[in-house]
């Protein structure tokens, strides 16, 4: 009995302490992290990573599909060791119009 009121004191402020999330004022939550555990080779169209300015100035993603491969996690769908086989038409990324007017 003496074993489980010691926990139990031990534990309280642990506990107390981990409800408290510090998130400022009009930001999200930060999402959990995926720790990756098991990944799997996919081959096909991956969207090209690179950054481009629109001609209202905003940074946008080609994402221009692209034949690669990589490997993706089970879980969160996140690509890495990403391998392009070929190179992307729109490079090197000019200005172009604003994809969302």
């Amino acid at each position: 009995m003496l074993i489980g009121k010691a926990l139990c004191f031990l534990a309280t402020p642990c506990l107390l302490l981990a409800q408290a999330v510090w998130v400022q004022p009009g930001h999200p939550a930060p999402a959990p992290a995926c720790p990756h555990p098991v990944r799997y080779p996919v081959y096909g169209d991956l969207p090209c990573p690179a950054l481009y300015t629109c001609h209202n100035g905003h940074q946008h993603q080609c994402s221009h599909p692209l034949d690669g491969g990589a490997q993706r996690c089970r879980y969160c769908n996140h690509d890495a060791d990403i391998q392009y086989h070929v190179n992307c038409p729109h490079a090197p990324h000019p200005n172009r119009p604003c994809p969302f007017q």
